[in-house]
Order: structure tokens, then C-alpha cells, then sequence
């Protein structure tokens, strides 16, 4: 007797590192050693989410999982679960995505006037959250030195400044990731308010694309540090459209439309703050937006044709048919406000069409073309009853109009006429010819003509008899003309 026993371990789970610190854009690799028999099946959770492989997300088949260039939104609790018919198990590991230090605010050579209170900033950034150190360059730490105070956010805070004070100093931000140093010089001085020398004019005046300068010409001891905003918004020396030079000035490479507004220049030192207002225009040549060329209309139908415009200042908007500028003679044209041009089209109107956009730096002109259609007329006949003898020759006139030229075809009894059996014929006119009449050739015709403003149809009955007195025959003009 053979007896197969079935053995099964519930999963267990090892995490060796519960708390991981990585940095920004690095890999992170959070092991779950797993045992159990069967061997488990491992699963990760972010949060309630589960996680999937990815591009950048691997699960390897000893359970560990693989993040590439971790991100902020990747930090929190990762929870590692062990599945096998004898049970679960879990177990978390906590992810923290961080940073090396990085100074923002960099310390910068600075002048504080004698037997006053100054500072030298140095801001930084970084996760964990960087620890700040001063200490002047050849000598001890600063930490301990009650002339000396670091704020929360970094700075240097010198009390009393004297002459002894003076120096490079080092501030030093460090956390687990890394560790960053910057210097600057603090020079003893006297102190002058700032003030902005104002040049000939605060209005500045360009064309799209033209390059400007806004000037701020400071003075101060120490000397200011300048900032600039516009409408209300710093500009900072970083910013791909502004750039602002070693003398404080304001670049603009390329101007554009939204660089209109309002730029003010602030000048700051330990004396105090000023600032210059500048306003500036950005004026843009007409540009008429993109529409189709093609307009096809019917006859009586209302057109708008269509001319939007960009331009600063606005542009005024003239119209050209025919090469002349259009004149308001009619009373169903007008020109909207928007600069379209609107009418009841009419066959006359049809033809080349001019829209002209102009400002002081500039002008624009689209082209338009439009087409009239005519829906078909057909000239009435007088009669709607033609009579026939056998073997005589019947002309069914179906005189038309209309743009484009309709095309005409018949029809018997609501039937297309066939021209095979050489019985009927339609000329290039329209006309249907039956030639010898015969009696099943009697019915009604009816012509219609067609294009692609619409259709029309006219009807006519044909009688067609064996015998015909002389009498009745006299009676008939249509019946005459065809005897002849």
C-alpha cells in the first residue's frame, strides 16, 4: 500500500530593512525574504493598491521589489504579502524617497555697516530635512558663539558687527544623502540707502519679436540687491524668457504679446527699499487666423465670410472684391465686428474675395473664394397634353437654368427613360425626341433636371393614336408642328 502525504507549511515572512531612505531618482530594493511550503506566492501592496510590474516597477522571484529612479509620489508603506494553501501572512516595510541637500539660497558677499545687525542667508532644500552649520573659514564652529545666531531656515545672524568680524564665512548643509558647502565674504562698511537713477522715459513701447531693456540704474552702499517682477509676479534669474544682467537691467530676447504690463524694479539694502515702475507694450502685426479658401453657396443663402484677427493695437479690417475695396451699397452686406464680412449671396457675387488687416506695424490679407449656386428652373411650357399621330416625330422640349449646368434626364410613368432601342433620343439641349411614335410610346414624361443647388421637374402627357381626323389635327398646334 502506497500512502502520499501531503506536507504544507504555512508562509513566513523576513523583511531585513523595515525603514528604507533613498534618494530622488535612485533605485529602491525592498527584500521580503518568504518560506512556507509550497513556496509562496508574493504580492506587493502600496497602500490599498497592488502593485504591478512595470516599466520601472520589478518583482523578482525571491519576492524582492525593484523601483527605478524613485519619485516623490513612490514614499509610504509597502506591505509584502505570502500566500500559500496554508495560509497568509504579511509584513511592511516603510519607503522614504529623499534628497541631498541643496542650497537655494546661496550666501552672497554682503556689507554690514558697523555696530549693526546683519545676516548672511543660505537656504536649503533636502529630505531628510539638511542640518545648517557656520563656522568662518580657519576657524571653529559658530554654533556655540553667542554673537552668532542660525535661524530655522539657515541664515547667519551677526550681532553688533565690528571690524573683527569681518571674513569669509562657510555654511555647511548636510543630511544622509550628502553634504553641500557655500562661502561668502562679509565686509565692514558704512551705509547708503538705495536709489534708482531714472532714466528719460518709464514707457517702452516694441514690436513682437523685437528685443527691449529695461534699465535699473541703482546706487547704495552696501550695494542693493535688485529683484524684478512684473505684474506682480517675481521674475527669477533662472526664468528661459527674462534675463536679468550683471548691471541690474531687464533682457528680453523676443518679445511676445503677453510681455505687455507692468515691471517694477526693487533695489533693497540693510538702508532700506526703493523700487522703479516700468510699463511696457508689446505691439503685434495683423495676423489673420487660418479658415478655408473654398465658400459654396446657393443663391439667397446668407454668407458669412470670416476674418479674425490678432493684432495690438487692433487692426482695422478691409474687404476687396474685384480688386476694389467693398463700399456698403447694399443693404444686406455688413461687416460684423468681429471683421467677417455677411451678405445675401446673389449670382453676381460670386468671385475672388480680399480680406486686408492693418495696424501701425503692419498688415495681413487672406484670400477667399466664392461660389454661387442656382438651383434648375425649367421654362413652362404651354401646354401639358400633347397629342400625337402613329409614326409621327414627338419633341418633348425641356428648356432649363441654373449654375452649374443641370443635367437632365426623363422619365415615363415614374420610370427612367432608356434611349436603347433607338425609339427615344435626348439632345445635348435636354430634349426628348421620339422618333415615329408608336402607341405604347403614349404617357406621362416628366423632365427633370438636377445640380447640386437642388432640382426641378416639369410634366407633359403624350397621347399617341392611330387615326387622327383633319379636324382635330387643325385643333392641335403641337400636332401641326410635327406634321411639317
Amino acid at each position: 500500500m502506497i500512502i502520499i502525504i501531503n506536507l504544507s507549511e504555512a508562509p513566513t515572512i523576513s523583511i531585513p530593512r523595515k525603514n528604507l531612505l533613498v534618494a530622488t531618482g535612485d533605485m529602491a530594493e525592498l527584500k521580503c525574504v518568504v518560506t512556507g511550503v509550497p513556496h509562496p506566492r508574493v504580492s506587493w501592496y502600496h497602500g490599498p493598491t497592488q502593485i504591478l510590474p512595470l516599466s520601472y516597477i520589478q518583482i523578482s522571484n525571491d519576492g524582492t521589489l525593484t523601483i527605478l529612479g524613485s519619485e516623490d509620489s513612490d514614499a509610504g508603506e509597502y506591505t509584502c504579502v505570502a500566500k500559500n494553501e496554508a495560509g497568509t501572512t504579511q509584513d511592511a516595510v516603510t519607503l522614504d524617497v529623499g534628497s541631498p541637500p541643496l542650497i537655494v539660497q546661496p550666501p552672497i558677499d554682503t556689507n554690514i555697516d558697523i555696530e549693526k545687525n546683519g545676516s548672511i542667508s543660505c537656504v536649503a532644500t533636502g529630505h531628510p530635512k539638511p542640518e545648517t552649520r557656520w563656522r568662518k573659514k580657519g576657524g571653529a564652529s559658530l554654533t556655540d558663539d553667542s554673537k552668532f545666531t542660525i535661524t530655522p531656515v539657515g541664515n547667519l545672524l551677526i550681532h553688533h558687527v565690528g571690524l573683527e568680524d569681518e571674513g569669509t564665512y562657510v555654511c555647511t548643509v548636510e543630511n544622509r544623502l550628502g553634504v553641500e558647502e557655500r562661502e561668502a565674504d562679509l565686509h565692514v562698511t558704512g551705509i547708503v540707502p538705495p536709489r534708482i537713477v531714472h532714466g528719460d522715459t518709464s514707457d517702452y513701447v516694441v514690436v513682437e519679436g523685437d528685443p527691449v531693456v529695461l534699465p535699473c540704474n541703482v546706487q547704495g552702499d552696501p550695494r542693493p540687491i535688485i529683484t524684478w517682477q512684473t505684474n506682480g509676479i517675481p521674475i527669477l534669474p533662472s526664468h528661459p524668457h527674462y534675463h536679468i544682467s550683471v548691471d541690474d537691467n531687464l533682457h528680453i530676447l523676443e518679445t511676445v504679446e503677453q510681455d505687455t504690463g507692468t515691471y517694477v524694479c526693487t533695489a533693497a539694502n540693510l538702508a532700506g527699499v526703493t523700487n522703479k515702475v516700468t510699463s511696457l507694450l508689446v505691439q503685434v502685426p495683423p495676423r489673420i487666423y487660418p479658415s478655408r479658401e473654398l465658400f459654396e453657396v446657393i443663391e439667397g443663402d446668407r454668407v458669412v465670410l470670416p476674418c479674425k484677427v490678432r493684432a495690438v493695437p487692433p487692426a482695422q479690417i478691409r474687404w476687396k472684391q474685384s480688386g476694389s475695396f467693398w463700399q456698403p451699397n447694399r443693404l444686406d452686406f455688413a461687416q460684423l465686428n468681429n471683421g467677417s464680412l455677411q451678405f445675401v449671396a446673389q449670382v453676381t457675387d460670386a468671385g475672388e474675395y480680399f480680406c486686408e488687416a492693418s495696424n501701425v506695424v503692419g498688415k495681413d490679407t487672406r484670400k477667399m473664394v466664392l461660389s454661387v449656386l442656382v438651383p434648375p428652373s425649367i421654362v413652362p411650357l404651354p401646354f401639358s397634353n400633347l397629342t400625337s399621330l402613329v409614326n409621327q416625330t414627338v419633341s418633348l422640349p425641356c428648356l432649363t437654368s441654373g449654375y452649374p449646368k443641370p443635367i437632365i434626364h426623363w422619365q415615363k410613368n415614374g420610370i427612367n427613360v432608356t434611349t436603347d432601342d433607338g425609339k427615344l433620343s435626348i439632345n445635348s439641349e435636354g430634349v426628348l425626341l421620339v422618333n415615329r411614335a408608336q402607341l405604347h410610346h403614349a404617357g406621362l414624361y416628366t423632365c427633370i433636371a438636377e445640380n447640386p443647388a437642388g432640382k426641378a421637374n416639369q410634366k407633359v402627357y403624350l397621347s399617341v393614336f392611330g387615326r387622327l381626323s383633319v379636324i382635330d389635327s387643325l385643333k392641335n398646334p403641337a400636332i401641326k408642328s410635327n406634321q411639317k
